[in-house]
C-alpha cells in the first residue's frame, strides 16, 4: 500500500455527524467518492463498513488517540 510508504493521509470533517438515521451510510458514500484506500476510526456502523468493503475500502475500527499514533500502529500491524 502507498499509504504505508508515504503516509499520505486526507483527514475532512463529517458533514453528516449530527444526522440521527443513516450517517454511516451517507458518510460512507463521501469516502467511496473519494481516492481512498484505508479509513482508521473509533467505529462504524455495519452498513457503511459493508459499503466501503464492496468499494474496496479496507476499514480499520477502534482506533483512539491522535492521527499520528493511530497511523503508527496501523503501520506496525501490517508488517
Amino acid at each position: 500500500m502507498l499509504f504505508l510508504q508515504t503516509m499520505d493521509v486526507e483527514v475532512f470533517e463529517n458533514p453528516n455527524m449530527e444526522i440521527s438515521q443513516g450517517a454511516g451510510i451517507k458518510t460512507a458514500q463521501i469516502i467511496t467518492n473519494k481516492n481512498i484506500d484505508i479509513v482508521l476510526t473509533g467505529n462504524c456502523e455495519p452498513n457503511a463498513v459493508r459499503i466501503l468493503n464492496l468499494s474496496g475500502i479496507k476499514v480499520i475500527t477502534g482506533i483512539n488517540g491522535n492521527l499520528k499514533d493511530a497511523i503508527l500502529e496501523f503501520r506496525q500491524e501490517e508488517k
